[in-house]
């Protein structure tokens, strides 16, 4: 394991709560979210040498809508939570929307 990651927790959820939903910008909380996964803390591209904030940085997944994206197959879930999971750490190595989008975890 990359140690990078070895403190990083995953945690997975069934649904992200109305909070976060609304944090996130979603504006319609009677549908089902589409929110598959969230990096939370400081990439590690932000952070110098006197970087001080203790906050652990977390990978949460949401069972949910992962589920709710993938076709019912085992391959096309094991297929959507990787997806979804190389998509947060990405963001916890610094990418950016567009630079994820551009190498297919988008």
């Amino acid at each position: 394991m990359n140690e990078k990651l070895a403190d990083v927790p995953v945690i997975v959820e069934d649904e992200p709560d109305e909070e976060l939903r609304r944090e996130m910008g979603e504006t319609n909380l009677t549908e089902p979210s589409d929110l598959c996964g969230l990096q939370h803390g400081v990439p590690l591209t932000e952070r110098s040498e006197f970087f001080s904030d203790m906050t652990t940085p977390v990978i949460m997944l949401f069972r949910g809508p992962i589920c709710r994206l993938s076709d019912g197959s085992e391959n096309e879930l094991r297929k959507q939570i990787r997806i979804t999971l190389l998509h947060e750490i990405g963001h916890h190595f610094g990418f950016d929307e567009e630079e994820l989008q551009a190498i297919g975890y988008g």
